[in-house]
């Protein structure tokens, strides 16, 4: 690193897209914020603009989130600093420091790991090969966390030694693709009447994939993912994309349900 380049922190409210994807600006709630190391070819202030985020080995942006920043009595100097120069509100705080959720026996809460959205078409990483992932979805005054499991994979009824029936989810591809949730404004089938808050999710970008050989024979029932294309997911012994309607969710798919309505209520406040 030259000698005249700098490392500034930053408090960031900026959707970032990593993993080669755009970089811009954009109105972000609160609960967004985090704090990052921005580096700089100059010593120059004016460059702070055209610097670049430090990153970790997988290509996220190393932060430190509102969360961490509320919760953890090791940032109570960032704390302080944010309230000084007015970044964030004690009301703000409180409400970062005590969103939480049961999963399982456990409490969960978010960290700078997580994966954070907060509206439609806002892109995030996924692994094919992954049997469930935790987003949380953030609100204007809360977060809710989004299970989403075996999104690409093929579940199959089957009869152990024994001869009774059980479940077994058979994961046909590897590799990693950025999709993002999207409002569907359509049908997914003519003649079919649509629900009007329905999401769906896409697939943007592929960055790798593999299609795995597997002894078994149900891999090749699952349809390969595309670019462009929505996720598929199999549903009455045929495939279909994956959807939730937050109006009247499906069994099992509560949490969706509350994750994703906050995000059409941000879209609500973006219009107003």
């Amino acid at each position: 690193m030259p000698k005249t380049s700098l490392i500034l922190l930053d408090w960031y409210r900026k959707e970032v897209v990593n993993h080669s994807l755009p970089i811009h600006e954009d109105s972000s709630p609160p609960l967004a914020g985090q704090v990052r190391f921005r580096t700089t070819t100059s010593s120059d202030l004016a460059t702070f603009a055209s610097g670049r985020d430090l990153q970790l080995p997988d290509g996220r942006a190393w932060n430190i989130s509102i969360f961490e920043i509320a919760r953890w009595s090791m940032h109570s100097g960032l704390r302080a600093q944010l309230l000084l120069e007015r970044l964030v509100t004690e009301e703000v705080l409180d409400t970062a420091a005590n969103i939480s959720t049961r999963y399982g026996a456990r409490i969960v809460r978010p960290y700078a790991g997580s994966c954070f959205i907060w509206k439609f078409g806002q892109k995030f990483l996924v692994h094919f090969e992954s049997s469930h992932m935790h987003i949380w979805v953030i609100g204007s005054l809360g977060a809710e966390m989004l299970h989403l499991q075996n999104l690409f994979s093929v579940r199959i009824r089957e009869l152990d030694d024994s001869g009774r029936a059980k479940i077994v989810h058979y994961t046909p591809f590897a590799g990693r693709a950025v999709v993002q949730f999207e409002h569907l404004t359509v049908p997914l089938k003519m003649a079919t009447k649509m629900a009007p808050r329905t999401v769906v999710l896409r697939i943007v970008t592929i960055i790798e994939f593999k299609r795995l050989e597997r002894s078994d024979p149900y891999a090749c029932w699952a349809p390969v993912p595309q670019e462009g294309g929505l996720v598929m997911t199999r549903m009455r012994h045929r495939w279909t994309p994956w959807s939730v309607d937050v109006d009247r969710p499906q069994r099992g798919l509560r949490s969706s349900w509350k994750a994703l309505t906050l995000l059409f209520n941000n879209e609500a406040l973006q219009a107003c």
